[in-house]
């Protein structure tokens, strides 16, 4: 009877853990594609040279060909300082499945506890989706219990009961209570710790069931890990190319060049031009404001803590719209939950460098702040960061931006494309910048609080710019054409329809009245928006 149980928990764990296979990507040349029955994809790998980083690194057994990856055992019933979490599958949409050991409290004939296990595991890395997974109990006197503890530490407790009298209670394939009971986990949040077991329920120990339910078993039936970034304001990678030497990332196509060209040249724009679009300060505004958002949410509102590492103007790219796409996060570095900086090897690009990175090797969360403060400058002052062709006092942007705010020089060194009319907002961004450039980590804001301030400036401008909307006489004259002629050709005839079939198949460009200057044109497609 023990037997059956025993059979009973293991189909149990084989058939959840199993039943949803899928498609698997593709891994880097000249690497293990599986390990065992598993695909293992990149950014994982079962080597270093095959792996993103040590965070993706998939150890695979040349004995039984199972996979998986290592944690610390701290709080773990174990003799070693690591224990070894099987891995199920892996599929690039954030989500990977490992096994999960489970718990159990065993009694002799007397009532007498003779075995307990309880797992209580902290991973490094990733987080536990609630969504995904369920707990489950199985036994005749059980009580299973359920206790997780999210990044901040906070707790979330849940549990099950599952209970009967005989063997012949229960029924196969049903989790209803009966000798077994299964719940979802509290919703709605990541789990960094989880710790789960089961204890009896009768003041007798299991005696009155001993015979066919000696212990009493507390699982989950599948440990769903999350790992992606999901954010408006990111480039997304679509998949990889192997049909060339070097592995080929697709990323979706983002046409307008990045933030570094139009403020610094050397990009042809849409209009077959040999310039670059010059970049007002509403469109310069709501860039820094995009990206910071970007980053607060890769500091503090993605799944696991990520630190760029490279945010640079270069990096910064923009779509038909204008609107910010961070790229380029090969040298991005994965934040331990328990931890607030990493020691690493210096790594990003010079002019945008954090001194404190540079000078100590420990990456964090402010390294990145520094780096989206000289971008900031760029925007403000449309420099480059780092320029051998300026005089030595002014090669360094970040250090020459920096002393020409202490002495009160902000309008000096200005770029010229932006309109003084915005000055009391440029000063505030100003400000901004120059907190961000601190020379101490601790000294500068975090990019939360940067976007936060960035989103309320920019408010204040478009509050300005609603007040100056377009009438509908001078709405008219962006195309130069009349509401309604019988001179122009049928589908020209009425100007609305034209206007609207035009804009909806990305036309503007093409009716736009020609003695209209190209050089405010991200005014003009915003006025044509509101058109719209």
């Amino acid at each position: 009877m023990t037997l059956h149980i025993k059979q009973f928990l293991l189909i149990a764990v084989v058939a959840v853990l199993y039943t949803k296979a899928s498609t698997q990507p593709i891994s880097l040349p000249n690497c293990p594609s599986k390990c065992g029955c598993v695909t293992i994809p990149y950014p994982f790998g079962t080597t270093k040279d095959c792996s993103l980083d040590n965070t993706f690194l998939i150890n695979c057994s040349q004995t039984s060909h199972v996979p998986f990856f290592q944690e610390e055992a701290d709080n773990y019933d174990s003799d070693s300082d690591y224990y070894n979490i099987s891995v199920l599958n892996i599929s690039l949409d954030g989500v990977l499945r490992v096994a999960w050991p489970i718990s159990s409290d065993c009694y002799d004939e007397k009532g007498k506890l003779v075995n307990e296990t309880t797992p209580d595991i902290t991973l490094t890395y990733f987080d536990i989706s609630s969504s995904q997974n369920k707990f489950i109990a199985v036994g005749c006197d059980t009580l299973g219990i359920f206790t997780a503890f999210d990044s901040g530490g906070k707790v979330y407790a849940t549990g099950c009961v599952a209970y009967c009298n005989n063997l012949n209670d229960t029924e196969a394939n049903k989790c209803s209570g009966i000798g077994c009971c299964e719940i979802s986990m509290p919703q709605g949040h990541l789990f960094a710790e989880v710790n789960y077991g089961s204890k009896n329920i009768s003041d007798d120990n299991h005696k009155s069931v001993h015979g066919f339910n000696p212990c009493g078993y507390a699982f989950i039936n599948e440990l769903v890990i999350l790992s992606q970034i999901n954010h408006r304001n990111v480039v997304k990678l679509f998949g990889f190319c192997l049909e060339t030497e070097v592995l080929l990332l697709v990323y979706e196509f983002i046409p307008n060049g990045t933030v570094h060209e139009h403020l610094h040249g050397s990009v042809t724009d849409l209009h077959d031009k040999n310039q670059s679009i010059k970049l007002t300060w509403k469109t310069r505004l709501r860039i820094a404001k995009e990206t910071a958002g970007v980053l607060a949410y890769l500091h503090s509102a993605a799944s696991t803590p990520i630190i760029h590492r490279d945010v640079k103007s270069r990096n910064i790219l923009l779509d038909r719209n204008l609107t910010a796409k961070v790229s380029d996060f090969g040298a991005s570095r994965i934040v331990p939950l328990d931890h607030s900086q990493i020691n690493t090897l210096v790594q990003g690009t010079l002019g945008y460098l954090d001194p404190e990175y540079l000078h100590t090797s420990q990456l964090t969360e402010k390294s990145d702040v520094y780096s989206f403060g000289v971008v900031l400058a760029e925007l403000l002052t449309g420099k480059k960061a780092l320029s051998f062709d300026r005089p030595e006092v002014e090669r360094n942007l970040a250090s020459y931006f920096g002393s020409s705010m202490k002495e009160g020089r902000l309008l000096h060194i200005l770029d010229q494309n932006i309109d003084e009319a915005n000055i009391e907002q440029v000063k505030e961004g100003a400000h901004i910048a120059e907190r961000c450039l601190r020379v101490k980590g601790e000294d500068r804001p975090t990019m939360k609080e940067v976007a936060m301030e960035l989103e309320g400036i920019l408010v204040i401008e478009e509050h300005r710019w609603g007040s100056d909307n377009l009438s509908s006489e001078e709405t008219e004259n962006l195309i130069g054409m009349k509401a309604l002629s019988f001179d122009r050709p049928e589908v020209d005839r009425n100007l609305a329809a034209y206007f609207g079939s035009s804009m909806k198949a990305g036309r503007l460009l093409h009716i736009l009245d020609k003695s209209i200057d190209m050089a405010n044109i991200e005014q003009l497609e915003e006025a044509a928006q509101i058109a719209e």
